[in-house]
C-alpha cells in the first residue's frame, strides 16, 4: 500500500448496553470528592473539539492521573469510583484513536463517519447537520468561530464514547451525562500533595472515614477499607511514583480477591 494511501474506513461503532448498577470506571478529581468536577460539568459552554470527562477503567489507570491535578494547582486530589444509575451505551474499536500522529480533528472526523455507518445511529446525522448549520448561522452573525464538540453529539442521545487513549481504553463522557443523576460517585482515596518531595508528587494516602449511608455489614466499601488497612506500609518514595502506586494498590485488592471492585469488566475482553 502506498504511503499516501488513505487509512481504512473506521467500522461502525460497537454498541454496548451497560446496565444500571455497573461499575463504570474511575476518575481523578480535584479536592476530596467529585463535587467540584460535577459543578464544572454543568458550566456552559464546553466548546473544545474533544471536551468531555474522561474516565479510566481501573483504579490503577486513574491513580496515574493524580499528578495532573497537582500540575493544575491542586494540593489535594481524590480518585472516585463511578457506578451507573441508568443504562448507557458506547464503543469505538479504531486503533488509530491511540495514534498520536493522527490529529484531533481527523480523529473526530473518523468517529463521526463511524456514527453515520452505524445502522441504529444513522438518524443522528440529520440532527447533527441541522445543529451544525445553526452554529454556522450564528457564527456568521457574530463573526466568531464555532467549534462543534464531538462528545456533544453523543451526549445529545445519552451515549458515551469508549475509545483508546495511548495503550488503554477510557470512556469519554459528555459533560451533560456527568451528573449524580447518571452516576453514583464514591471517593475511595484522597491523595494530598507531598510537602517534602518537590515536583508535584503524591505525599500520602487517606481512605475516607465510614459513610453513614453504607451498609452496616458485608458492604463492598467496608471490605475495601479492610483490605487497605492490611496493606504493607508504603514509603514516601513508593507513593511519589503514581505510575507504580496505582498497580501497587490494585495488586493489594487483587490479593484480597476484590479486583472486581477496582477494575471495571463491562468492556471485557478488550481490557
Amino acid at each position: 500500500m502506498a504511503d499516501d494511501a488513505p487509512p481504512p474506513l473506521l467500522p461502525p461503532l460497537r454498541l454496548i448496553t451497560i446496565p444500571a448498577g455497573t461499575l463504570l470506571g474511575f476518575k481523578a478529581c480535584p479536592g476530596i470528592d467529585a463535587s467540584r468536577l460535577l459543578s464544572h460539568a454543568k458550566e456552559q459552554p464546553h466548546v473544545a473539539l474533544w471536551s468531555g470527562i474522561y474516565v479510566q477503567l481501573s483504579l490503577s489507570q486513574a491513580v496515574s492521573y493524580v499528578p495532573n491535578q497537582y500540575e493544575r494547582g491542586e494540593d489535594t486530589c481524590c480518585v472516585c469510583r463511578l457506578t451507573t444509575r441508568r443504562q448507557l451505551s458506547a464503543v469505538c474499536d479504531d486503533p488509530r484513536m491511540a495514534d498520536v500522529g493522527v490529529s484531533s480533528s481527523d480523529k473526530a472526523t473518523r468517529v463521526l463517519d463511524a456514527v453515520r455507518r452505524t445502522p441504529s445511529l444513522m438518524h443522528w446525522e440529520e440532527e447533527e447537520e441541522a445543529e451544525v448549520q445553526e452554529e454556522k448561522k450564528e457564527e456568521e452573525e457574530s463573526s466568531s468561530t464555532a467549534v462543534h464538540p464531538v462528545l456533544g453529539v453523543f451526549g445529545a442521545h445519552d451515549h458515551a464514547l469508549c475509545l483508546l487513549d495511548c495503550e488503554n481504553y477510557e470512556l469519554a463522557l459528555p459533560h451533560s451525562l456527568f451528573t449524580s443523576e447518571w452516576f453514583e460517585l464514591e471517593a475511595l482515596f484522597v491523595f494530598p500533595i507531598s510537602i517534602k518531595i518537590p515536583g508535584g508528587v503524591v505525599g500520602g494516602i487517606q481512605f475516607l472515614p465510614s459513610n453513614p449511608n453504607e451498609e452496616e455489614d458485608g458492604s463492598q466499601i467496608t471490605a475495601l477499607r479492610a483490605a487497605f488497612e492490611r496493606m504493607p506500609t508504603l514509603s514516601k518514595w513508593d507513593m511519589a511514583d503514581a505510575a507504580m502506586l496505582g498497580p501497587t494498590l490494585e495488586a493489594q485488592f487483587e490479593k484480597e480477591k476484590l479486583l472486581e471492585a477496582v477494575r471495571s469488566s463491562w468492556l471485557v475482553p478488550n481490557l
